[in-house]
C-alpha cells in the first residue's frame, strides 16, 4: 500500500467513501500493514467523483479488508502481474436480484412554473393491455443475471444502463386503445393482441436512473412522452408499408400535439382511473 498510515487515502472503508449513509471506515490506521499483500476482488466507480475503489482482501490480517482508493495501491514486489489493477471488473457474487418497480414516473414540465412535474402510472386499467411491452420488459429484467449480485455492492453504471437497454426500457410503447381480450399481464393473450391498436411512445429519462444503486434494489424509472405522434405496430395494418417503420418496428402518425397531452390527462394523470 502506498503511504500507509492514517490519511484518507490509506484507510479502508466498508463501502466506497460517502456512498452509503452512516457506513464509514473499516480501518483508520494501516501503518502496521504497509508490507502486506492485498488481493483485489471488486472494483467500483463513484459516479459523482469519477474515482475507482477496489475491495481488497488481506490474507494475513482479514480485519483490514475493505474498499480503498485504487491510487493507494501499488504492484506487489516480484509479482508477474499487477495485484492492484484487475484487467476486467470483478463480477459481484450474490443472489440479490435487482428489480424494476411496476410503477414508473411520467415526467413533464409546467409552463406556469417552469419546473418538472411527475405523475405516477401503472397502466392497469381493466381490459386495456397498454402495459404489455412494459410488463415484458419488467419480467425480463427481473430475471437478468447481469444485475444479480451482493446487496452490499453498487451496480456499475454501465452494467445497469446496458441491462435496461437490452431488456427494452429505453423506449416503451404503451397501448391507448381498448382490447376485448382479458388482460393477463405479460401473458400470451396480452402478446397476441400486441399487433393491433394505437400506441404512445415513452422515452427513458436517463437522469431518472438511480446513482449508486445496489444489487437487490427495486428501481423506479422516469419517462418523458413523445407528444409528436401516435404509433401503430408494423404488420398490424395492411394500409401501411413496413418500410416506413422505425427501428423499434412502429409506424408513426403525426398528430396535433395537444391530443397526446389530453390523452395523458385522461388516462394517466386522472386520479379516478
Amino acid at each position: 500500500m502506498n503511504n500507509a498510515g492514517t490519511s484518507f487515502e490509506a484507510q479502508t472503508f466498508k463501502e466506497p467513501a460517502y456512498t452509503q449513509y452512516k457506513i464509514g471506515r473499516n480501518t483508520t490506521d494501516t501503518t502496521n500493514y504497509k508490507n502486506d499483500t492485498f488481493t483485489v476482488t471488486k472494483a467500483v466507480k463513484r459516479n459523482r467523483e469519477g474515482d475507482t475503489w477496489y475491495y481488497v482482501n488481506d490474507a494475513k490480517n482479514p480485519s483490514v479488508n475493505g474498499y480503498v482508493l485504487s491510487t493507494s495501491l501499488r504492484e506487489a514486489t516480484g509479482s508477474s502481474s499487477s495485484s492492484s489493477t484487475p484487467t476486467t471488473p470483478t463480477v459481484s457474487v450474490g443472489t440479490s436480484q435487482t428489480t424494476i418497480d411496476s410503477t414508473f414516473n411520467i415526467e413533464g414540465y409546467s409552463q406556469v412554473t417552469g419546473g418538472k412535474q411527475v405523475a405516477h402510472a401503472q397502466w392497469t386499467i381493466p381490459l386495456w393491455n397498454g402495459n404489455v411491452n412494459w410488463n415484458n420488459a419488467v419480467n425480463k429484467f427481473n430475471r437478468d443475471r447481469t444485475v444479480m449480485g451482493n446487496k452490499n455492492d453498487v451496480i456499475p453504471t454501465d452494467t445497469l444502463k446496458t441491462a435496461l437497454k437490452n431488456n427494452g426500457f429505453n423506449q416503451v410503447y404503451m397501448k391507448i386503445t381498448p382490447t376485448i381480450l382479458p388482460r393477463l399481464a405479460g401473458g400470451w393473450l396480452d402478446n397476441v393482441d400486441s399487433l393491433t391498436g394505437v400506441y404512445m411512445k415513452f422515452n427513458l429519462d436517463t437522469d431518472s436512473i438511480p446513482s449508486n444503486a445496489h444489487y437487490g434494489d427495486t428501481l423506479r424509472l422516469g419517462y418523458t412522452v413523445d407528444d409528436s405522434a401516435l404509433y401503430t405496430k408494423a404488420g398490424g395494418s395492411t394500409k401501411n408499408e413496413n418500410s416506413s417503420a422505425n427501428a423499434d418496428g412502429y409506424i408513426g402518425m403525426t398528430i396535433y400535439r395537444q391530443w397526446v397531452k389530453t390523452i395523458l390527462d385522461m388516462y394517466v394523470v386522472n386520479p379516478y382511473l
